[in-house]
């Protein structure tokens, strides 16, 4: 199946698939609504024709010429059009018909929208507060949702401590560390002597810092992962840090994911989802621990596999601006540098400087995005 052509008046596009029926070229009529927000045509609508046999086209460019050349009248509105993949019918057998114009649906997207806001919402109303008194402990698994929990890259036998020290005693019961039991200070000596993987970012500050290595790279990886927690693979893409987080994210999955799924196909579009976040995740991990969250890692992903699938086989009707891809690339690679210079001030002045950008995550995407979208695997679905 090939595109032969984009058209913004749906009445043309209508008789231009009527008038290829009439000659016996089959074809396919999409409708849609412009979801790039990099386009001047943002929110118009736009039909697309498709010749359904590739030894057609040839035919089908000559008429769609001669369409242009001599368009026909315009029906009355008491003409309908079925499926353009079937022969025309008149006047009074339209009338008894309903208008149905082929498109796919893409309702992937739309229960993933629903179910990120779903979590968000669920993890917002049950998060802990934070304590009035910070102690040197880490912050996550005192502050983290019982849902995040259960959907973090990783939940690691430190955060499992902490958080039994925290139920049982209280935080603010360390700010009188002389009066607490010796049940509470042996489960604090364990916490303290428990390591847990906190990325390859920090390592290397720390070393940096003349801290002794073999103390570094002892903690264990992929602790509830090894022991048949996989679904943790993906699930951090579920999952967002705010309000605005959610918002950016979802707002681009339903701009990129749509037209994946549309044009590729349910299967072909939730497996592009799962390679770019078990890759995208698993990156981020390694180089930053297991506190992250967010859908982006997929989204750059989905924005280079557009981008390639443009130049590839720009018949497969892919929309993306030029200026939109450019915008987007030049947000990511800012962020970057930004925490590049972040870790050598860190590096080099010792200071901590508290940017926090899943940029790791980011990075892989756009590169798996790459590979994806020249892979025959993922062409258009017919």
């Amino acid at each position: 199946m090939r595109l032969l052509c984009t058209l913004e008046n749906e009445q043309e596009a209508i008789q231009l698939s009527q008038y290829l029926n009439e000659n016996h070229i089959a074809n396919n009529l999409e409708m849609n609504i412009n979801r790039d927000w990099g386009s001047d045509a943002y929110g118009t609508n736009i039909s697309t024709i498709w010749v359904i046999e590739e030894d057609q086209f040839e035919q089908a460019e000559q008429l769609f010429q001669q369409f242009q050349a001599n368009p026909p009248p315009r029906p009355s509105l008491t003409t309908a059009i079925i499926d353009p993949l079937q022969n025309l019918v008149t006047e009074e057998e339209a009338k008894e018909q309903p208008v149905l114009i082929t498109t796919r649906k893409s309702l992937i997207t739309v229960y993933l929208l629903i179910f990120c806001a779903l979590l968000y919402f669920i993890g917002e109303l049950t998060s802990p507060k934070l304590p009035s008194f910070l102690p040197s402990l880490p912050l996550t698994p005192l502050v983290t949702s019982p849902i995040n929990s259960l959907l973090m890259f990783d939940w690691p036998q430190t955060y499992e401590l902490i958080s039994e020290f925290a139920h049982q005693y209280g935080i603010d019961s360390l700010q009188s560390y002389q009066e607490l039991p010796l049940t509470a200070k042996a489960l604090l000596q364990e916490i303290q002597q428990t390591p847990f993987w906190q990325g390859l970012y920090d390592r290397i500050i720390e070393i940096n810092a003349s801290v002794n290595p073999s103390l570094l790279f002892n903690a264990p990886l992929f602790e509830k992962i090894q022991h048949g927690e996989v679904w943790r693979l993906f699930s951090p893409i579920l999952l967002h840090a705010d309000i605005l987080h959610l918002l950016f994210n979802m707002l681009w999955l339903y701009v990129l994911g749509k037209q994946i799924e549309e044009k590729a196909g349910p299967i072909k579009y939730v497996l592009l989802i799962l390679i770019a976040a078990g890759l995208s995740n698993t990156a981020q991990y390694l180089m930053t621990g297991p506190n992250f969250l967010g859908f982006s890692g997929v989204l750059c992903a989905m924005l280079t596999f557009i981008w390639i699938r443009q130049r590839k086989a720009p018949w497969e009707g892919y929309q993306l601006q030029r200026s939109t891809f450019l915008f987007i690339l030049i947000f990511i690679f800012g962020m970057f540098a930004l925490q590049s210079l972040a870790f050598g001030l860190e590096v080099y002045t010792k200071h901590s400087v508290g940017v926090s950008i899943a940029n790791t995550a980011h990075i892989t995407g756009l590169i798996i995005g790459l590979i994806l979208g020249n892979l025959p695997t993922f062409a258009r679905q017919s």
